[in-house]
């Protein structure tokens, strides 16, 4: 008898999870998202490629237990869209970056754990930024309950007004979270970062020839020459790119055999400055203001000895150890040179 009574239990079972899944209580998302708007746009050429597919429907809350939530929001591809808009020149939505003669490639993700912008070099694939931020929506303990309760009773249909306020806390934490997240990013790309990468991107265009001019002098063994390029090419580039790695490595060893050019005023004013955080035990500022430095001058010994002070009072031994290294290349006959090295082999112990 209690086989006979498992089987039509069991397909009443089997038809009611999905039904009760299917039927789960549905809010709509509107991101509400002011996006913040520079006073000069980045002068690149920006390839939206891909978008989050996002229809515009309901978010469905799953707290029938048989699946999880899907999320589907009003305006995330339109917002993402308007944020590009508002801090590059040009935005093509292409799916052919190259043919397009972009300088980035912008893609997107949005998903009921992350959502995600990524802007990636259309030439060379690197990435230059990844602006994740992680969803977390609201859930509450009665809410807990409610689900534990749906899987032996009908809960969403005998009361449907509860189920939908579930579902609108839901939404509205939703709502609420990337609404943040497209604000923080706008605020993000121009406070600085996109007309700072746009004076990279450009650097690294015109460095590009001339890397390859200093390339041909040092073949045929002119280290003057090759330096002098190098120092006209290193300029603007961010050291922890591909090409800027690339060109400071060929520099810094160059730096002892070749005539400096003069140091920017910007580089010294920095460098006060920079001493100056240092002083007063600001040491992360001062790493980024010696960061700085090296960008607007990148042949001065004198800035890597800094930064690697800088970063050793921020203990970050590591970074240190290689910054002095690359000091010794371009200082090696300095009167300090036997104590900076002693200095980095004592950092790479750490």
């Amino acid at each position: 008898m209690n086989r006979l009574l498992r089987l039509p239990a069991g397909l009443l079972l089997a038809f009611a999870l999905p039904v009760l899944s299917a039927c789960s209580a549905t809010s709509k998302v509107r991101i509400e998202n002011p996006v913040p708007r520079p006073a000069e746009k980045a002068p690149l050429t920006v390839a939206w490629t891909q978008r989050p597919g996002d229809e515009g429907g309901p978010l469905k809350v799953g707290f029938s237990c048989f699946s999880k939530a899907y999320v589907r929001l009003d305006r995330a591809e339109t917002a993402f869209g308007e944020l590009l808009d508002a801090n590059f020149e040009r935005v093509l939505r292409t799916g052919d970056a190259k043919a397009a003669g972009a300088d980035l490639i912008a893609k997107a993700d949005v998903n009921e754990y992350n959502v995600t912008l990524r802007l990636d070099d259309a030439a060379t694939g690197e990435s230059y930024l990844t602006f994740r931020h992680a969803i977390q929506p609201p859930f509450y303990a009665s809410d807990s309950s409610i689900c534990a309760l749906t899987m032996v009773t009908f809960t969403w249909f005998l009361f449907p007004s509860y189920a939908k306020g579930v579902a609108d806390r839901y939404a509205g934490g939703y709502a609420s979270n990337l609404s943040a997240y497209f604000t923080q990013l706008g605020n993000y790309l121009q406070s600085g970062y996109a007309k700072d990468l746009a004076e990279h991107i450009h650097a690294s265009k015109r460095a590009l020839p001339l890397e390859q001019e200093a390339d041909a002098a040092l073949a045929r063994g002119d280290k003057a020459e090759a330096f002098r390029l190098l120092a006209r090419a290193a300029p603007g580039l961010w050291h922890g790119t591909q090409t800027g790695r690339r060109v400071i490595g060929k520099l810094v060893p160059l730096i002892p055999h070749g005539e400096a050019p003069e140091i920017p005023e910007l580089a010294r004013k920095l460098t006060v400055q920079g001493q100056t955080q240092f002083k007063d035990g600001r040491h992360d500022q001062a790493i980024e203001s010696f960061k700085e430095v090296l960008e607007q001058a990148p042949w001065w010994p004198s800035a890597y000895f800094n930064l690697g002070i800088a970063q050793e009072g921020a203990k970050k031994h590591k970074e240190a150890a290689a910054t002095f290294e690359r000091y010794l290349q371009a200082a090696p006959d300095a009167a300090d040179a036997e104590e900076v090295k002693k200095r980095a082999w004592a950092l790479q112990a750490k």
